[in-house]
């Protein structure tokens, strides 16, 4: 209140009661209705700076993560494709026949543990009769036992030199932005550099809003279970029980940005990354948590040491003091917010690698697990045998004909 006198120079009681501007906390104390009149103030306006933090959230987002990360998250995020998939089922025998046909490969089939056939029996009737004395052999209609030479199209080399010329100017295009800031960020001071900053976030605005809302809603449901467990840590038993719960929903807000998650799914899915790292991963933001409380300790003591004199002479030093601590707080707050983001990044990371080494396992393990197949007819045994097809088929119906008869 004193510095806002100082500023506007003249009382500030004849605007009304500044109790939004007093912070004295023995007068706070001895006024409980003043402690009320704070909390509500704090719970009216709780969604509107959480909505403001979730805005800034998601911009940072946009700013500190490739597009191809965000790519990779977003994969990991809730999708209907694989019940779709699994919904659909296997396409039916009938249209896999009539697509191989139409592109000219034969109609394969295949019993469970089996070895892989060559062709269906049903393409080729010489094939069936071959089949019948114990003889597989490949039709003519069939595919040639070694691909043919690849005769590249007269446009072909230019079609992959006009497509690799598209993808340098898409790379360019998409890198050119950022180099023009560094480069304008190192050649003019901190002038260009805010100028470079300020376009960056001018860059990445339009693409803000379409998570802006769903990291608000995120962020509520963080608080509703977060401020229970702050509460619970200013004691001193119960701390030990809600910190490494206030651990686990630190990577709620990137999982809802980058993930597409939105309330109690963005928090089960920052439980299941913090679960298993918690211990490795919650000292940082243990740390920075401490180093909050205690700054904020810092400045009470520092300002309440700064004699009445230098507020009412020489005001820029208090001011100064104010303003400094201020712009301290400020980065241990972003570094608050970062944090998470940083500790996702890492995490999402470990986990794909995780999955790809599991994928590679299992497909070794399959191969492993395929029977080998049964040699094919080559050369002149394989031709005679495709000719004999149509003599032994027509022996066979002579032979059946008599007994039809």
């Amino acid at each position: 209140m004193v510095v806002a006198e100082a500023l506007l120079g003249t009382p500030t009681s004849t605007a009304g009661n500044p109790w939004w501007l007093y912070l004295d906390q023995a007068f706070i104390r001895a006024n409980p209705g003043y402690e009320v009149l704070v909390g509500a103030f704090f719970l009216l306006f709780l969604p509107l700076s959480i909505a403001l933090n979730s805005a800034a959230f998601s911009v940072a987002v946009l700013l500190c993560t490739p597009p191809e990360l965000r790519a990779l998250a977003a994969s990991n995020g809730p999708s209907d494709a694989p019940g779709a998939a699994a919904a659909a089922g296997p396409a039916p025998a009938h249209r896999r026949g009539a697509a191989g046909a139409a592109a000219g490969v034969p109609h394969v089939t295949r019993k469970p543990g089996g070895p892989l056939p060559l062709f269906s029996l049903e393409d080729d009737p010489s094939a069936a009769a071959l089949a019948d004395i114990g003889i597989q052999a490949v039709p003519h209609s069939s595919l040639p036992l070694s691909p043919p030479p690849r005769h590249p199209a007269e446009g072909s080399s230019a079609d992959a030199a006009s497509a690799s010329a598209a993808a340098a100017a898409a790379l360019t295009a998409s890198t050119l932005p950022a180099e023009r800031a560094a480069a304008g960020a190192d050649s003019g001071g901190p002038l260009n550099t805010l100028r470079a900053a300020l376009a960056s976030i001018a860059a990445v605005l339009p693409e803000a809003p379409a998570s802006v809302r769903r990291v608000w809603w995120a962020d509520m449901h963080l608080n509703a279970r977060a401020l229970p467990l702050q509460g619970l840590c200013l004691l001193v038993l119960p701390a030990l029980w809600a910190v490494p719960r206030l651990l686990r929903l630190q990577l709620t807000l990137p999982a809802a940005a980058l993930e597409g998650r939105t309330g109690r799914d963005a928090i089960e899915r920052s439980g299941a990354l913090m679960g298993s790292s918690l211990a490795a991963y919650g000292m940082p933001f243990a740390l920075l948590l401490g180093a909050g409380r205690l700054l904020e300790y810092v400045q009470t003591v520092a300002m309440a040491l700064i004699p009445p004199r230098w507020w009412r002479d020489v005001v820029e030093v208090p001011l100064l003091v104010a303003g400094a601590f201020l712009l301290v707080k400020a980065c241990v707050a972003r570094l608050q917010d970062l944090l998470p983001l940083a500790t996702y990044m890492e995490l999402a990371e470990q986990e794909a690698d995780s999955r790809r080494k599991q994928q590679e396992q299992v497909a070794a393990a399959m191969l492993l697990q395929e029977p080998p197949q049964q040699p094919q007819a080559h050369g002149k045994e394989a031709n005679g045998a495709a000719g004999a097809g149509p003599a032994l088929t027509h022996a066979a119906a002579a032979a059946v004909a008599p007994a039809a008869a």
